[in-house]
């Protein structure tokens, strides 16, 4: 039987999971402002809140439009978790 796939402990980000947004929402097509013309500090708040949401959703990547934030910024999961059928537990 394959092993579950599994997904790593969330970072402790201190973010808010914010609702994500689903086809056919107008705001996924909004045009989106470059992540570098926004302030640092929201910058980073609005990272810590994909993370959040992302995680909470058992996601591997996430968009800042998909949680209402037309900005082009995206969070995703970048470890990869390999098993094998000749693995021990």
């Amino acid at each position: 039987m394959p092993e579950r796939e599994r997904v790593p402990p969330p970072p402790p980000v201190g973010g808010t999971i914010r609702a994500i947004l689903t086809h056919p929402d107008p705001g996924l097509r909004a045009p989106c402002t470059a992540a570098a013309l926004v302030a640092p500090a929201e910058r980073e708040r609005l990272a810590a809140d994909l993370l959040a949401t992302m995680y909470d959703a058992r996601g591997r990547g996430l968009a800042a439009p998909q949680v209402g934030r037309a900005v082009r910024m995206f969070v995703m999961v970048s470890v990869i978790i390999a098993t094998s059928r000749f693995e021990t537990s």
